[in-house]
């Protein structure tokens, strides 16, 4: 946490304010914040979370901390890229409890600002937003040295600026080329540490044992969200593989579930099988018939046995009649070709 004693620039922005002078005051000269590579939003959190204005770029075991808190903590600012910063936090968590802060921008304003004159042409809200669950895309890097009692990950909700230079692109693909980032305030704040602060992250509802796409149905997210939070609960050992259901690997927190009961696998196939195969062999069935009167009577008999199947819960039953209507669709296929 950020010391009470600290000054009204520090107040300013935990307190939500915009004040821009608050967030400038203690610039780096341009020559300095050059020479190490430094963009503003870099320097703003790393002078909010220093102790003193000497507490930052410090040298501790043979690496250059961005800044130290008053009890001693280390702090790094990383916004972006955590594979980088993983050999350096391995080192540096053996002796010493670090950091790590990451902003998450909620709010985002992008500025354009003319090159020659340096005045603003346009200023307009981005429709990306940003959340906690962003997070994964950078943990799936450290997953294998978390959760550790030396090390914490601070989040950072935040409102910014992007100001970029409408004339300066990429030279590849020419896109428009990212612009520097500006803290405007810091909305919301949330710290990892524990298993606990991890396994939050799945919601109460989310049935066990489950799959990536049960996970991303519980969450509201889509399914390639889920397979980062999956995979980096895996490599944490908070979560465990119990087996698997056709193609779908099913999960459990770790020590919960040691065999998979044979009542529960015929729910979790009854449930797999209502989301996605039912739709999905429903709309195949009549995209291959079509209009065929005949065809179109023995479709609706299959679905009506279908569906009766599926009242029964019987999976197993339901699934011999898939893969028969499935076998007939492409043989009915290969027959019109």
């Amino acid at each position: 946490m950020i010391s009470s004693d600290a000054n009204h620039w520090k107040d300013s922005i935990t307190s939500g304010c915009s004040t821009r002078s608050a967030l400038n005051c203690r610039a780096l000269p341009a020559r300095n914040r050059n020479a190490l590579a430094e963009t503003t939003l870099h320097h703003q959190l790393k002078a909010l979370y220093a102790a003193a204005p000497d507490q930052m770029e410090q040298v501790c075991d043979g690496f250059r901390i961005d800044a130290i808190r008053e009890d001693g903590d280390l702090v790094e600012i990383q916004t972006a890229n955590f594979g980088a910063i993983r050999p350096k936090l391995r080192r540096l968590i053996r002796k010493r409890k670090v950091t790590l802060v990451h902003p998450i921008c909620q709010t985002r304003y992008i500025v354009n600002v003319d090159a020659r004159s340096g005045k603003v042409s346009s200023r307009r809200k981005s429709p990306k937003h940003g959340n906690w669950i962003d997070v994964f895309q950078e943990l799936v890097y450290l997953a294998e040295i978390l959760p550790s009692p030396n090390l914490s990950l601070e989040l950072l909700l935040t409102e910014e600026e992007e100001r970029r230079n409408p004339q300066k692109r990429t030279r590849r693909r020419r896109r428009q080329a990212k612009g520097e980032r500006r803290l405007i305030k810091i909305h919301d704040r949330r710290t990892l540490q524990t298993p606990e602060d991890f396994l939050s992250f799945i919601p109460a509802n989310t049935p066990t044992p489950f799959t990536t796409r049960g996970l991303a149905a519980s969450m509201g997210q889509k399914e390639w969200i889920a397979r980062q939070v999956v995979y980096c609960l895996r490599e944490m050992k908070l979560i465990q593989q119990i087996g698997k259901l056709r193609n779908h690997r099913l999960y459990a927190l770790a020590g919960e579930v040691n065999d998979l009961d044979p009542d529960v696998k015929r729910n979790i196939e009854l449930r797999e099988l209502r989301r996605s195969d039912w739709p999905k062999y429903e709309t195949r069935l009549r995209e291959s018939f079509g209009e065929r009167a005949e065809a179109i009577l023995q479709m609706e008999a299959s679905l009506a046995q279908l569906s009766e199947l599926l009242r029964d819960e019987d999976p197993e039953r339901a699934r011999i009649l898939l893969q028969r209507e499935e076998a007939r669709i492409a043989r009915s296929q290969k027959g019109t070709e």
